[in-house]
């Protein structure tokens, strides 16, 4: 039985090719993320629609509560269904959940409000099942001495995209945006989450990591006895 690396039967030119791709996805999938997670956006959207100071902060917990409560049962599920099925369902999810935010005047200033935490919920149920296939899928084609410089390049890349946006972001709306200018903020980044997916179908999925057994005692055990982890 071949013991060596999946990442190892690909040429360097593919690997190459591959980490591009993997950096275009995170740059198209970030802007939805940076939304939502730098809060700023989404607050000032529910304040337009009528929520009260308390009630839009609560938007920025739901992304952490929903992170921790849906990590582990999602790595499960994408054991179950594949690693494709999970971010091909996680993508769509985001992009319905950031339609649907955009849409919310549509549906009149008393329930608006609420269609936007409705879709803050949404992408933030899709971020986890997308992350539980995301790091299995860079394992296919980065060889352990690329990971480090992948992982802190695109991190780079992707953080000075987001500083970009932020600025451009705000020379857009201004001091008193008009709600159709803060709905176009919003719907922007749910249509290049399309991007994500478009360049993670071309990234190659090691054959054992789809539909695995999941077993959640052995992986605990497996995360205790790793020392440096713990």
């Amino acid at each position: 039985m071949d013991k060596r690396p999946f990442a190892e039967n690909f040429s360097d030119k593919e690997r190459r090719n591959f980490r591009r791709f993997a950096t275009t996805s995170a740059l198209t999938g970030c802007i939805s993320e940076w939304v939502l997670d730098s809060n700023t956006v989404i607050i000032l959207y529910l304040v337009m629609l009528g929520g009260s100071e308390s009630f839009s902060m609560f938007s920025s917990a739901i992304s952490a509560l929903v992170t921790v409560m849906m990590s582990i049962p999602f790595a499960g599920v994408a054991n179950r269904i594949g690693l494709k099925v999970s971010y091909t369902c996680a993508v769509y999810l985001g992009m319905f959940a950031y339609g649907l935010m955009a849409a919310a005047p549509f549906f009149g200033l008393g329930v608006a409000k609420y269609v936007v935490i409705i879709g803050c919920f949404l992408y933030c149920i899709s971020r986890p099942l997308y992350g539980a296939t995301w790091y299995p899928i860079c394992d296919a084609f980065l060889l352990q001495k690329e990971r480090g410089s992948f992982f802190g390049n695109m991190r780079f890349i992707y953080m000075t995209l987001n500083a970009l946006l932020i600025f451009g972001a705000g020379k857009l709306m201004g001091a008193n945006p008009p709600i159709w200018i803060m709905q176009f903020v919003i719907l922007f980044p749910g249509v290049m989450l399309f991007g994500r997916k478009i360049c993670m179908d071309k990234l190659p999925i090691n054959p054992a990591s789809e539909k695995t057994a999941y077993d959640l005692r052995k992986a605990i055990a497996i995360s205790v006895r790793n020392s440096e982890l713990m």
